[in-house]
């Protein structure tokens, strides 16, 4: 195995690590109670994007229980959250940050569950299938 290649797998083993804890640390409140990133991607109020960040839903607004500003500042939180970690990723291996957040995005993209949206590359939201 070259060292390229096992570059690749420790920079994809690392990004996935930081995804995860992102989506198990990162509450939100809805009127009912806590919300993470798993609960707003089940019920469509946000999406994976390709540049390695969620986005919110453009009919988002009408379903979700949260106000709009609560529900921005919650994709605020992950994304900074993400971007931090990204840089922390590019840092330690000699990589743009921006190499690193779609490589995350990639990732994202692939183990996203059937049903959830993401972002396509002519920016309209589809649904997994």
């Amino acid at each position: 195995m070259t060292y390229k290649n096992k570059l690749i797998i420790i920079l994809i083993f690392s990004i996935s690590y930081c995804l995860f804890l992102t989506a198990c640390i990162s509450p939100v409140f809805a009127d009912n109670g806590i919300v993470n990133l798993k609960l707003a991607k089940e019920n469509n109020w946000v999406g994976e994007t390709l540049d390695g960040y969620i986005d919110i839903l453009d009919e988002t607004y009408h379903s979700s229980p949260m106000t709009r500003e609560r529900l921005l500042k919650f994709v605020d939180e992950i994304n900074h959250k993400r971007a931090e970690a990204y840089r922390k990723i590019a840092s330690e291996n000699h990589l743009s940050t921006e190499i690193i957040a779609k490589i995350a995005g990639q990732k994202q993209i692939e183990m996203a569950s059937k049903g959830h949206y993401i972002k396509g590359i002519n920016g309209q939201w589809t649904q997994k299938k």
